[in-house]
């Protein structure tokens, strides 16, 4: 996806769930993002988190103002007590979740929920998981990972 004249953008992606924030660094100039960086999330299982949402967003870095170049969210119950890690991937959307006319690209990316006893054991009365996750971002739509998820947009699949 390019967002910038010379046909390139700068890309990042933010995620966040709740109080939780990740950003990835900043990628110069290209057309396609494979950010392979993984992070750390501590939930605590509740009616409450497994309502919420894992919202990752990409963003064109420039000088006075980010430009929006596509989101995805995906709902936490339908990552949550996974075994394996388990790979999503979905075409990514204008703010709001609007459709776009073409595709705006693909996200891809992979969380495996795990239980972590040493934050469990901080938490008094509160089972937590440590979700560990990984961002990748291809703004390709020929994506081979494609199929990985049967296609589909934010939210379902």
């Amino acid at each position: 996806m390019a967002a910038d004249r010379g046909g390139t953008s700068d890309p990042y992606c933010a995620v966040t769930c709740m109080d939780f924030a990740f950003k990835t660094r900043v990628l110069p100039k290209r057309t396609t993002a494979h950010w392979q960086e993984a992070f750390d999330m501590p939930i605590a299982m509740s009616d409450d988190s497994m309502g919420a949402t894992l919202t990752l967003t990409v963003y064109d870095k420039d000088l006075l103002f980010d430009d929006h170049l596509g989101e995805v969210s995906v709902p936490l119950s339908t990552l949550a007590n996974t075994a394996a890690p388990l790979s999503v991937a979905r075409d990514l959307l204008r703010k709001g979740g609007q459709s776009a006319s073409g595709t705006l690209g693909r996200i891809v990316f992979s969380a495996h929920w795990r239980h972590d006893p040493d934050v469990a054991a901080q938490v008094a009365g509160h089972a937590r998981v440590r979700a560990r996750g990984g961002v990748r971002v291809d703004m390709a739509s020929d994506s081979e990972e494609d199929d990985a998820e049967g296609g589909g947009g934010a939210g379902g699949g």
